[in-house]
């Protein structure tokens, strides 16, 4: 590349410098940098920031600095990743006192350090005991106290080596207490890094720190949002072993999760085992697993379920009774869940009645149909277009093109715009039967 003619430009040598740190080949970039600036090469910043980490890496901090030094003497500025760098270098030499200097002196730099500036020297603090001085900037970090004055999130990084200092050091309780509410758990799962949630758990039940339920049902939950099941029960029966009692949260998790994707049998088994060790479902439990029986068409152990829900005194609310409407409605037994109207304790929404009208205009029921319409205003109820665009497709199809016309004007009276598709629809039909200028 030096005696090509003309000289690649600076992004080639870019890449090659970087290629060669990926395969961490840094004795050959170190001599290939050299060679290229003895031959009178001038590298950009982004280069110089590369061979800023390697010569770290290497154990030569000194001639780090002294690139540093060539930074400014280019006309560049150090960043965040310039200070990591040499901030790694001296804590890898053990130079821990010149690393927290270094990072105080940022400011003056015009630099803020980073996420991974702070996590960087706190594992540096951490390997070395100096356990007092991690958590004291941990905290900086965390409440923005300190003398940068900004709220930095921690990172796995962050919480893993504080965590793992503190317990080297026999500080359990203090351990604990970083993951009172388990805002690091659930902040992991949250950006879908689920395995590196486990090992952080790993991690703290090796150290001698024992989690809790919510930290294992976050993790839990992660696991199942992947579609991780196997994962799931390995962790479920980890954490049962370990002495942990799962609670209801833990049991619906995997519920909904066997529910959803069909397993209804799984479902079930759990939650025979919840009852059975005096856990008392949720109604959201009972929710899930009669959305689940229903969607494999088992009408008759959702009837079941339901019958046991109430037994138990757990009073379903509005969405347990419109996933046991939508599931009637679904497997042909809307009359079923008309009488099951008629026993609710509480005002329906309009879900409830889209649920039904579409039930019954699929049944051809357009009578029951239309009376439900005048019940929906009786009751408080103003309906939507989903309603008046069901039962007008009803109509539609069984020619009764006089009642939609109808339909329309009560929709315009309450200033009703019906949606493209419908529209799209009724026009379709309506002019098929040459009665557009009517309507």
């Amino acid at each position: 590349m030096i005696h090509m003619h003309p000289t690649p430009a600076i992004s080639s040598f870019r890449v090659f410098f970087t290629t060669l740190t990926k395969k961490q080949h840094y004795d050959q970039l170190l001599s290939l940098y050299s060679r290229f600036v003895s031959a009178g090469l001038l590298f950009d910043f982004i280069i110089l920031n590369i061979v800023i980490n390697i010569l770290c890496k290497r154990g030569r901090v000194y001639d780090g600095f002294v690139i540093f030094g060539s930074i400014f003497r280019r006309g560049f500025h150090p960043n965040a990743v310039t200070f990591t760098c040499l901030i790694n270098g001296l804590c890898m030499e053990g130079k821990i006192k010149k690393a927290i200097e270094l990072l105080r002196k940022m400011g003056s730099f015009g630099c803020t350090p980073d996420v991974i500036t702070f996590g960087t020297l706190i594992t540096g603090l951490c390997r070395t005991g100096n356990i007092t001085d991690a958590l004291q900037l941990f905290e900086e970090m965390v409440n923005g106290n300190g003398e940068f004055g900004v709220i930095c999130k921690p990172n796995l990084v962050c919480y893993a080596s504080i965590i793992d200092g503190l317990c080297k050091y026999g500080l359990i309780d203090k351990a604990k207490e970083l993951l009172t509410f388990n805002v690091v758990m659930d902040e992991i799962c949250k950006n879908g890094k689920i395995d590196e949630a486990n090992g952080l758990l790993q991690l703290m039940i090796n150290r001698g720190v024992h989690p809790n339920t919510i930290t294992y049902n976050t993790i839990l939950n992660g696991y199942c949002l992947e579609g991780r099941i196997d994962d799931t029960r390995k962790l479920f029966d980890s954490m049962v072993n370990k002495g942990c009692i799962p609670n209801v949260v833990t049991y619906s998790t995997l519920i909904n999760w066997y529910s959803k994707n069909r397993k209804v049998d799984e479902a079930m088994s759990l939650y025979r085992e919840v009852t059975s060790k005096a856990v008392r479902p949720t109604i959201v439990t009972y929710s899930t697993l009669l959305t689940g029986l229903f969607m494999i068409g088992n009408v008759g152990h959702a009837r079941k379920l339901f019958g046991e829900m109430q037994c138990n005194n757990d009073h379903p609310d509005l969405i347990t009774y419109n996933i046991l409407i939508d599931g009637f409605c679904k497997t042909g037994c809307v009359l079923e869940a008309i009488e099951l109207l008629r026993n609710k304790g509480f005002v329906l929404d309009v879900v409830t009645y889209n649920i039904l009208m579409d039930g019954l205009c699929k049944e051809g029921n357009l009578e029951m149909a239309s009376n439900l319409l005048s019940d929906v205003e009786q009751n408080g109820c103003a309906p939507d277009v989903v309603i008046f665009g069901t039962l007008m497709s009803g109509f539609l199809q069984n020619n009764e093109t006089s009642k939609v016309v109808e339909l329309l004007h009560k929709m315009n009276q309450r200033n009703l715009k019906l949606d493209a598709c419908i529209a799209s629809i009724i026009i379709d039909l309506l002019g098929k039967e040459k009665i557009i200028a009517n309507s």
